[in-house]
């Protein structure tokens, strides 16, 4: 009998912890697809601490046509095949992490935006060093590339609607400054976890009885 009412209790206190942490806390994760000057994808991980202030490191994978694509570059044969997949590309990656405020947007907590602010680890890798050669089943270019990296400045607000306590959806411009320039897409996304607090209404105090 004595452990029986000691198992209760202690499910008792972890559901009550629990929810007290549900309440002032929220730990999730954020999947969303980059477009812009890139194209690719960015995955966080976020905490948000009394409804307001948030913590989020993020990684992000993005490429494009390689911009110093000479004008006369054919992929050949096999490219034409494969749809392109052999070009030659722009690659951009960066580890971030952020700090953010969060602001309400409705009163009832489904929209929201995070303004976040922080550092980041940009890695790029472009093609260079372009030689023309006579090419018809491949490539008529045969080319090098450049790998640097460099630490950023992150400007990333996140324009977030969490529909339920545990799935939403998100926008999320976001403009890195690295050594080699500029790096901008918009993400959009879900994110999913422990999003928000419940949202049971208060009770209504009843009118008091008319003597």
């Amino acid at each position: 009998m004595k452990r029986s009412a000691l198992i209760l209790l202690l499910a008792w206190g972890a559901a009550s912890v629990n929810a007290q942490f549900g309440e002032k806390n929220a730990i999730y994760g954020a999947n969303e697809f980059n477009m812009g000057g890139y194209a690719g994808v960015d995955i966080s991980f976020n905490y948000v601490y009394d409804t307001r202030l948030a913590v989020r490191i993020g990684f992000s994978g993005n490429t494009r046509i390689a911009k110093t694509l000479p004008s006369d570059y054919s992929p050949g044969v096999v490219g034409i095949l494969t749809l392109g997949a052999n070009t030659p590309r722009d690659n951009y990656q960066s580890i971030h992490l952020t700090f953010g405020y969060i602001q309400k947007l409705s009163s009832s907590g489904i929209a929201r935006v995070n303004l976040s602010i922080g550092l980041g680890y940009a890695m790029t890798k472009v093609p260079y060093n372009w030689q023309r050669i006579d090419g018809f089943l491949v490539e008529n270019y045969t080319w090098d590339y450049m790998r640097d990296n460099s630490m950023s400045f992150v400007l990333n607000p996140k324009f977030e609607f969490p529909f339920s306590r545990y799935w939403g959806l998100s926008i999320s411009p976001m403009v890195e400054f690295y050594k080699g320039g500029t790096f901008f897409v918009v993400g959009i996304g879900h994110i999913f976890g422990l999003l928000r607090g419940s949202t049971t209404p208060e009770a209504v105090p009843s009118a008091e009885p008319v003597e």
